[in-house]
This record gives C-alpha cells, structure tokens and sequence, in this order.
C-alpha cells in the first residue's frame, strides 16, 4: 500500500495527516528509524529525570520504548486529535503515567522553562517542506515555543533527514540565538529494506542547547560527529557543517543506487576519509560488469598496493574494467590508498573497511555474506613522501618515492589536484659507498639512475630524435634543443647522460621545481644544460622575434594543462596557437629539425581539430599513441617527402636503429625494453579524417 504522498507539500497539510492515520489505523509510523536505531544516541541527551516533551508524534511508539525504558516524565503532542486518541486508549492501562494531548505546537500552552528536553522525530522535516517566506515564519513560530518552553541547559533534540533547506534554517535560528548545535549521523548499517523509510537519505540528530545569550556578536559553538560512538569535533563554520552532510548524503544516494541498478560500464568513485585528513584515506571505484554476462562470482574488493595506482589497470575506468574482467566478478570495487596515511598490512585494511563494504554490494546480498578480498600478493606496498612544497601555480608539489611492479625504487614527482597523475619518474639505485681509497664501505647511499628513463611518453619523445636526417652525425657533431616543461628532470638527464655533445635549454614557469629537479632528482645545470625560469611561451615567442633566430634541432613540448575544461589535458591549448607554431618553425632547423609535441585530448573533434592546425605548420606530423593511454607523441617535421613508403620506412627503422647503438655505446647498461626501432616501426601518419 502506497500511503506516501505524491507531492512534498502535502506534508505540511493537517489534513493529509488525519488522512494518512486513518488510512494506516493502529501500524506505528516509524519514520527514520525505530527505538533500537536510535536510543544510543538519544540516551546520551535524554536522562530518565527529565521533563520530555515529544511534539507531532503521531502513532510512533517512540513515547512508549522511552516510558518503557525508564522515562515517566513524557508528554506527547500532536495536531491530530484522532491520533492522539488511539495513543491514548493504546497506553491507557499498560502505561498510565504517559501523557498524550491535542497541541498546535506553534502556539502551546505550557509555560515557560517547564521541559528540559524537546523531542522531535521527522516533525520539523514534515513541516518544512520548502524555504517560502509562509513556511519559514510558521517554523519561527514553532522554534521560538521550542525556546520559550525549554529550560536554560535544555536541548532541543531533533531526528531528521537534515535537508539543506532544513539543516540551513537549524543553523540559522539556534546559533544566532547563542545556543550549542551538535549535530550525529544516525548508524543505520543494520537497517534492513523498508518500503516506510520512503528515502535513501540517512538520518541525523541534531541537539541544540539552550545556553544564555552572551551578546550581539558572539562565536557559533557547532560540533559534528558522523559515527556514533565518536567523540564530536568542533567545527568552525556553517558551510562546513553542510558540506559534511552533503557528502554523507551523496554517499547515501549513491548505496541506494547500487543496491537497485548495475553501473554497466559507468565510471563511480567515492572517496572514504579519516578524521582531520588533509587526503582521503581510501578512494573506492565501483566496476560492474556489462548486462548480459551474469556470474556466479557476484562481488569482490581489490585493493591497489600503495605507490601502484598510477599504473592503467588502477588509474583508468577502462583498466579497472579490464582488472574486474581478470577477476570474473559482477561487481569488483577497487580500493587506491592515499599518501598522509599509515598501512599496517593488508589485513588491517580489511578489518578497517569491512564495515563498510556491505554498502557498496548488489541488491539482493545479505549483510552476513562474506565479501572476498583480493591484491597483488600480501604487501600493503611502498611510499614515502620525501618533499611538499607549495607551486606557483596554486597547487601543491610532492616528491615521493615508490616501489614499482618490477620490485625496484622510484622517485616521483606529482601535482595536485591530480595526485594519480605522475608528471615525471626516475628510477633509483643504492650502492654502497666508497672511501677515499677506492674500497667499498658498509654504508650505502641512493641517487638516481639518469641512464635510465621509466616513463613511456619520455622514451617516445627521445625517439623522435631519429626521424631528423642523419640524426646520428648530428647528435655527434652537437646538436640543439629546447624543452618547454622541466618535471623532476628525468627527461633532460637522460639526454644530457646519452648525448654528451648535445646542447639543451630547458624552459619552467616555476621555479620551485628547478630547485626539486636538483635537490632530489640530481639536476645537473652547466654550459650544455641550461635551465630558463621563464613562460614558456614567452621564451619561444622571444627566441622566434630575434634578428637572428637561433636555429634549434629539437623543440619539445612537455606541458600539463591546469584547466581541464579546455578538453585539453598537454599542453595547454594556448600552446598550439597558430602564431606559436609558427615561431616555433622560425627556430627550427629547415632541413634537421623536428617539433615534438607530448599530446593528451580527450575530446576527439577537438584532438582533430589541433591536430589538423599543427598540419598546416607542419608538411610531415607523425604519431606515437601510447598504449592503453589517451596521451601520444607528436611529431612535425618541416621535410616534405612522403615518409609512407617502404623506402622511407626502412630508412626510419635504420635511424632508429642507429640511433640506438649510439646511445648504447655511452649507456654503462641500455635497458632492454627501450627498443627505438620497434617503436620507429609503430609510428603512424596523422591524415586530415575529417
């Protein structure tokens, strides 16, 4: 039977209640919860020897469970003389100290400072039904005789959805009138579905206090506490006491939505944090499974090993699908831990989130079911935070270190706020230490292998370097090159490592990360490596208006967008303006010169379009997509021979090749997986498809 009304205004109307009542008879209406839900909290501001006053109680058996437990002081009210009656003959005999009378609260008849409590179970969320100028002066009304009848240190204990409409008009009155407002989230872990409940939305309690006004102008005293059991915490203002509800009622709405529907293919995460966490502790991604493939195995966790959630099977919507699929589960959540937080081991993370994880399952799973946990081995995994510092760029730089799927030490560079995002990696290598002598001591020390690149999108860029003519003779002779975009180093290391006569100007906005680069990635600046704290774009525009441009081999662009509006991830879009484009053929090398572009575009009309608008620049663009990857390499060379036939082809393949064994001849240890001539023969030709 439907006995919820069609429309919310109907809940302020005397009349839709009497008919409500009727239509139910005796059943008790138990909106938000019964007794058992919710007298741990009301115990804590409700004392057996207080005066309680419970308005708009309409058949709850609230009354009755707190009368039953020890509470004789209790008078009910409500406007409906009909209800009011069957409460009567309902507790009559059984009862007989309880109190039920027909009251309009928002004109009582009792006096002044006669209850030390003031209960209200979904009255205020039952007659607040809008924020109109009608409603909110009856809601004065009803809080001024709250206030009138309370006594000084009573509290005004109110059970409700806490919607913002709601929540904003508590916050308002009480604390403008000097009063304490606490506010609890009710634990309802244990509820089981009920078509009364009507609404996915958790429920609250919130206390005011009634204290005596000090002044005009006074501190609001708000405390919240979002588990029960929890010692509230004082906040310090309003907005935030919203912003704490909302998000515990998004992630309500969320559940509901899970328990009743399949994300099929859409991306849900939400993040789990800890008390006075700068980070979240936990962030969980839901993955289900396409319609049509139901499996037995019906749900799982997997949780990342810290350090590893960068990697595509964890950061990407698309490898989590590939990683549930691996699993054969329906639905897999898959759990990335966060830096600022302390693992144990994995089994403390399983007894941290058990709790929880029963409000992430399917529809039709019993609470009892147990979940299975899985990862990558028994290892909660490693990271060290080693430096934060503030950018210039009003996000927060950090140097961290990881350990990586093959078991070695990396040290990493990210911004936020995308913290998934490595913007630039290197790989670490211990040895022990020498004396003065030459022989080995006991102690060790770590540094950076600059001969090595671990970053896909870097060893793509130096292998572009093959595409310039007789790119092995130049690279000998000394050969130019400017890139727009420092990161920790990495990339200009490994060239300044491999091509010892190679000249390189890099170009960084902030200068913050010229002093990370040397401090903790081993930067090193002399007459071949140059670092120019400078717009990039300015440098370009200034090297291009000289009388006598400099003529550069290489231009490379390794630039994160910090808009990410623009569709446009790397580089900013300002980047691939027609004028800069330009200028950065006027300082190119006509004939042994290559502009490569680190590219990431989301938007496909939009990637087509800058891609197209580089062609016009550029006669020759070529590219390098990554893998399981949205970004890829771009190349724009100013040669205009067909470089899709066999001939030309080959003689890539043989530059690469070249290239390689160069770079090998000065490497002490070439890394095996950097194949230039595989990925010379993966290159594709970017044709206008529109």
């Amino acid at each position: 039977m439907d006995l919820l009304p069609k429309s919310a205004t109907e809940f302020s109307s005397a009349q839709y209640w009497d008919t409500f009542f009727k239509k139910r008879g005796s059943k008790a209406l138990e909106w938000y919860g019964d007794y058992t839900q919710l007298c741990g909290i009301l115990h804590t501001y409700v004392r057996p020897s207080d005066r309680v006053l419970v308005i708009g109680c309409g058949n709850s058996r609230l009354s009755e469970e707190l009368y039953d437990a020890g509470f004789r002081q209790l008078v009910s009210i409500d406007i409906i003389d009909g209800v009011i009656k069957q409460m009567a003959r309902r507790n009559g005999k059984k009862r007989p100290e309880m109190q039920f009378e027909k009251m309009d609260i928002t004109q009582m008849t009792y006096e002044d400072a006669s209850y030390s409590v003031v209960l209200d179970k979904a009255t205020l969320d039952g007659l607040m039904t809008d924020d109109s100028p009608e409603t909110v002066a009856r809601i004065d009304k009803i809080f001024g005789e709250v206030a009138r009848v309370l006594k000084l240190g009573g509290r005004y204990v109110c059970i409700t959805l806490a919607q913002n409409h709601v929540l904003s008009k508590l916050l308002q009155y009480f604390p403008s009138e000097g009063w304490m407002l606490r506010i609890q989230k009710v634990d309802q872990s244990q509820r089981e579905d009920d078509s009364d409940q009507g609404s996915p939305l958790p429920v609250f309690v919130v206390i005011c206090t009634k204290l005596k006004k000090m002044g005009a102008v006074h501190t609001p005293i708000l405390e919240v506490s979002m588990s029960e059991g929890r010692t509230p915490s004082r906040v310090t203002s309003k907005d935030e006491v919203r912003q704490m509800v909302k998000d515990f009622q998004d992630y309500a709405i969320v559940q509901d939505r899970l328990r009743k529907e399949s994300l099929c293919g859409q991306p849900m995460s939400m993040d789990l944090w800890a008390p006075n966490s700068k980070y979240p502790r936990y962030t969980m991604h839901i993955v289900d499974r396409p319609k049509g493939k139901t499996l037995e195995k019906k749900f799982a966790i997997f949780i990342v090993p810290q350090g590893r959630e960068t990697e595509f099977l964890f950061v990407s919507h698309k490898g989590r699908g590939q990683l549930a699929e691996q699993a054969g589960f329906q639905r897999l959540v898959v759990v990335t831990l966060h830096r600022g937080h302390t693992y144990q081991s994995i089994d403390t993370i399983k007894a941290e989130l058990s709790s929880k994880v029963m409000e992430l399952a399917p529809g039709g799973m019993s609470n009892k079911t147990q979940v299975p946990f899985l990862s990558i081995g028994n290892d909660v995994g490693h990271r060290e935070v080693k430096y934060q510092v503030a950018g210039s760029q009003n996000d927060e730089i950090i140097v961290e270190d990881v350990k990586g799927e093959d078991g070695n030490l990396y040290r990493q560079l990210v911004f936020s706020p995308n913290l998934n995002l490595v913007q630039s990696q290197a790989k670490l290598v211990t040895e022990k230490v020498r004396s003065a002598s030459g022989k080995k001591r006991g102690k060790t020390k770590t540094s950076v292998d600059h001969w090595h690149l671990s970053m896909a999108f870097h060893r793509l860029m130096v292998a572009g370097f093959a595409l310039i003519p007789d790119c092995v003779e130049l690279l000998r002779s000394g050969a130019k090159a400017v890139l727009v975009g420092l990161g920790g180093g990495a990339l200009p290391m490994f060239l300044y490592k491999h091509f010892p006569q190679l000249e390189l100007d890099v170009v960084e906005l902030d200068p913050a990360l010229k002093d990370i680069a040397k401090s903790w990635f081993g930067l090193v600046e002399d007459e071949r490596l140059r670092v120019h704290i400078q717009d990039g774009l300015e440098f370009i525009k200034n090297q291009a208006e000289k009388d006598s441009p400099p003529v550069y081999n290489v231009v490379m662009f390794d630039v994160d967008s910090k808009d990410t509006t623009e569709g446009i991830s790397c580089p900013p879009r300002a980047f691939l303006e027609s004028s800069v484009l330009e200028q950065v053929k006027r300082i190119l090398h006509p004939k042994q010169g290559i502009f490569i572009l680190n590219f990431a575009c989301g938007d496909d009309e939009l990637k087509e379009t800058l891609l197209s608008d580089i062609r016009t620049h550029f006669p020759t663009v070529q590219t390098s997509p990554m893998e399981d990857d949205v970004n890829e390499i771009v190349y724009g060379l100013l040669d205009t021979s067909d470089v899709n036939t066999p001939e030309m082809r080959k003689r890539q393949a043989e530059s690469g090749q070249a290239l390689q064994e160069y770079a090998k001849s000065v490497s002490p240890q070439w890394d095996p997986s950097f194949d230039l001539c595989e990925m010379m023969e993966n290159l594709k030709i970017a044709e206008d498809d529109r």
